[in-house]
């Protein structure tokens, strides 16, 4: 079957034989679909090359399996260390990582939060505690769990791991 646009999960769910509900069943929580169905499903998404519009799921579902990283910097190798160690974490958890970069400026980081919670953002994990009142409005107001590093303050609204100097 050759289709000339993006591939759906209808598609998918035409050559397999099934409704599209079952097919993204099959796809999502395979645990929840009969073996030979899922095999189908499967198969039929193979042979598409069907990738999932993970844009179109977080609406329904509500998650977008993706946490918001954001670091002073990225050419200091102590955050890329810290990057990845996050990331090799999260990833068998199920979960994505958006990262940004707020050069030292706590406006910069309003805006990169403001940007993962347009993508949906699940949590927040932030370098320090500096931060603008209009980005810890933002979090209260959309109720993102964050996670500062690497400095740990007293009365802070989120989870601190780190040191206290």
């Amino acid at each position: 079957m050759k289709i000339s646009r993006p591939v759906t999960i209808r598609d998918v769910a035409v050559l397999a034989g099934v409704s599209p509900i079952t097919a993204s069943r099959a796809l999502s929580k395979p645990h929840l679909v009969k073996l030979a169905t899922r095999e189908k499903v499967e198969s039929a998404a193979e042979e598409l090359n069907f990738i999932s519009n993970i844009a179109a799921g977080s609406l329904s579902n509500k998650h977008s399996n993706m946490v918001g990283i954001i670091v002073p910097t990225l050419s200091n190798s102590i955050f890329a260390d810290t990057i990845q160690a996050i990331t090799s974490r999260l990833m068998p958890e199920g979960l994505q990582v958006l990262i940004g970069s707020n050069e030292y400026s706590p406006k910069r980081e309003e805006d990169i939060i403001k940007t993962f919670i347009s993508h949906r953002a699940e949590a927040l994990i932030l370098t320090g505690y500096t931060r603008t009142e209009r980005a810890e409005e933002l979090i209260a107001k959309f109720g993102i769990p964050t996670i500062e590093i690497w400095n740990v303050r007293k009365n802070s609204k989120h989870i601190c791991v780190g040191m206290s100097n």
